[in-house]
C-alpha cells in the first residue's frame, strides 16, 4: 500500500540541494543516493525481527542494506551498434569500476571484510532465530567462520530454486577473475548456502547446500583456477538471516550463497 505524502513535505529537483537541506534541518529526513550523502548522515535501518542493516558500501554490495537497490541496463541480444555493445561490456568490466567510484557511486569490485567486523551478525542470528533453530548447526557455522573473511559478492536465487539469476551469473565471472588474481593468497573458499524460512528445516538445509553447489559449478565453468579440495561447501538453511522472513522481499534476500575465504 502507499501512504500519502505529507503536506509539509518538500520536493527537490536537485539531489545536492535535498541533501544539504536535510543537513541543515535537525528534524529533516530525505531519500537520496549514496553519491549525494555529502554532509548528511545515512541511517541505520532496524526491523521488527531484530535485524539491523548499516549504511556501508559493503552492505550495499551484498544487497543487505534495506534502502539499497540495483541499477539496470535493458538491452536486446541483437544490438546492431558495436559502440552500444562496447559501452555495456565496459560498464560491467573490472576496468570501469574505479570510474564508477570516482562518480560517487558504489561499484561492483569485490571487497573483503573480516569476521571481527561481522560479529554483530551472529548476535542478530540468535535474536531472529527461526522456530526450527538448530544449535549444533549454528555452532558449526560459528566455527566455520572463525578466522574467515567475507567477500562482498553474494549470490541470490528464486524460491525453491538452485538456478543462478542473471546478476549472479555475472558475479560468478567477476568472482572467478578475483580468485584467479588471489589464488596464491587464499587457502580455502567457503561457499555457504542459506534459505528463507519457508518449508521444513531439513528441506531448507538441502536447498541451501544445492545453491552452494550451483555456485561451485558456475565458478568451475568459468575457470576459477581452484582445486576442488580448496572449495568448501556448506548448507545452513534458514540460519543467520539477513532480513525478516515475514515478507517476500525479506525472504528473497535470505535465499543466497555467501562467499568467505581463509588465507
Amino acid at each position: 500500500f502507499e501512504l500519502p505524502i505529507a503536506v509539509s513535505a518538500k520536493r527537490y529537483a536537485s539531489s545536492v540541494e535535498l541533501s544539504d537541506s536535510v543537513t541543515r534541518d535537525p528534524n529533516g529526513i530525505g531519500f537520496i543516493g549514496f553519491a549525494y550523502i555529502r554532509n548528511a548522515k545515512p541511517l541505520i535501518i532496524g526491523t521488527n525481527c531484530g535485524i539491523v542493516s548499516r549504511p556501508t558500501e559493503f552492505a550495499v554490495k551484498t544487497e543487505e542494506y534495506a534502502l539499497a537497490r540495483r541499477l539496470y541496463y535493458y538491452t536486446t541480444n541483437r544490438l546492431s551498434s558495436e559502440h552500444a555493445r562496447g559501452l555495456l561490456d565496459y560498464a560491467l568490466s573490472d576496468t570501469a569500476q574505479p570510474v564508477i567510484t570516482d562518480a560517487g557511486f558504489i561499484n561492483q569490485d569485490i571487497e573483503m571484510l573480516a569476521m571481527s567486523d561481522q560479529g554483530e551478525r551472529l548476535a542478530q542470528a540468535l535474536t531472529a532465530a527461526p522456530e526450527d533453530f538448530n544449535a549444533a548447526l549454528m555452532q558449526d557455522l560459528a566455527v566455520t567462520l572463525s578466522g574467515a573473511q567475507r567477500l562482498s559478492v553474494t549470490f541470490r536465487f528464486e524460491k525453491n530454486s538452485g538456478d543462478l539469476e542473471q546478476k549472479a551469473l555475472q558475479d560468478a565471472q567477476r568472482l572467478a577473475r578475483y580468485l584467479q588474481r588471489h589464488r596464491n593468497e587464499v587457502q580455502n573458499v567457503l561457499l555457504l548456502g542459506f534459505a528463507d524460512s519457508s518449508g521444513t528445516f531439513d528441506m531448507n538445509r538441502a536447498i541451501s547446500l544445492a545453491r552452494a553447489d550451483a555456485v561451485r559449478a558456475a565458478l568451475t565453468e568459468r575457470g576459477a583456477g581452484f582445486d576442488a579440495s580448496r572449495l568448501v561447501l556448506k548448507g545452513y538453511g534458514e540460519l543467520m538471516p539477513v532480513d525478516c522472513n515475514n515478507s517476500e522481499k525479506g525472504r528473497a534476500k535470505n535465499r543466497r550463497v555467501e562467499v568467505w575465504v581463509k588465507k
